[in-house]
């Protein structure tokens, strides 16, 4: 009788380390799918001329500054281009995907902390807009601003507050 026992629990422990085992290749088959579904649209971001990268959260592609008017939130006729060729890209790789709309500024003067935090957020919002009106479902767009606190380049060059003037649609996972 104790031997019944004894085998019955090993199999139970052996049946649930396969179950454990087939749910862990589960997971890496669908990161792997994941990883494909990123690298195809990187490729086809890239024949595009968009700059684009994989990160953990997804496909970051980036509008630097010269895609708004100066000290403004809105557009320029290359940005609202930019901004097409990205939702078309996404409508044909990745149609079922959240997308956030990161706006960032740079710091020039620390008493303009509160207007860089606006306009990231105006930036960010017309970005947003501008993707649903090319055909993304706009319930599955985010906004937000940032303002200074992710720079990408120091803030005491010219060349370095141009690169932190930005905003980023990022294709989530």
């Amino acid at each position: 009788m104790l031997g019944l026992g004894a085998g019955a629990l090993v199999g139970d422990q052996l049946q649930g380390q396969e179950q454990k085992q087939q749910e862990q290749q589960r997971q890496l088959d669908q990161q792997r799918a994941e990883i494909e579904k990123n690298r195809a649209l990187l490729d086809e971001l890239k024949r595009s001329n968009i700059e684009a990268r994989e990160t953990d959260r997804g496909v970051a592609v980036n509008l630097p500054s010269v895609n708004f008017q100066f000290d403004s939130a809105n557009l320029t006729s290359e940005g609202r281009e930019r901004v097409r060729q990205i939702a078309s890209v996404v409508n044909r790789q990745a149609r079922d995907r959240r997308i956030a709309v990161e706006g960032h500024a740079s710091r020039e003067r620390a008493d303009q902390e509160v207007y860089n935090q606006q306009l990231s957020e105006r930036r960010a919002r017309t970005v947003a807009d501008e993707l649903g009106y090319d055909g993304l479902d706009p319930n599955r767009i985010s906004s937000r601003g940032l303002g200074t606190r992710s720079p990408i380049a120091p803030n005491d060059t010219d060349e370095g507050r141009g690169k932190n003037r930005r905003v980023e649609v990022i294709i989530e996972n």
